[in-house]
């Protein structure tokens, strides 16, 4: 028997969960791994996701063994500079806008 998944909105980070619903058993391996504890169990056993909680660090999906939850990287993501001298470059790059 499949548990439910209900997202409340959309937050921060580079990648965000994606839920299959159909494949979800509620057991709560995700709840209780999620460092910012975006994610909770209803009395209903509906997963619940705060968006606004959810940094996007994926140990939610690698600890689902049911694989119920992947990561989608964010549309509008900026990727992160690769190193100091890139990070250097895009804060001179913005500044001078």
């Amino acid at each position: 028997m499949g548990g439910a998944i209900k997202a409340t909105s959309f937050g921060r980070g580079f990648f965000t969960p994606v839920l299959s619903p159909d494949q979800c058993t509620s057991c709560g391996t995700c709840v209780d791994i999620c460092p910012p504890k975006a994610l909770s169990l209803n009395s209903e056993d509906v997963l619940d996701v705060d968006y606004d909680k959810c940094f996007g660090c994926g140990l939610c999906a690698s600890s689902c063994d049911e694989t119920a939850i992947s990561m989608d990287k964010k549309e509008d993501a900026i990727e992160p500079p690769a190193n100091m001298h890139a990070l250097k470059q895009a804060v001179h790059a913005s500044r001078n806008k």
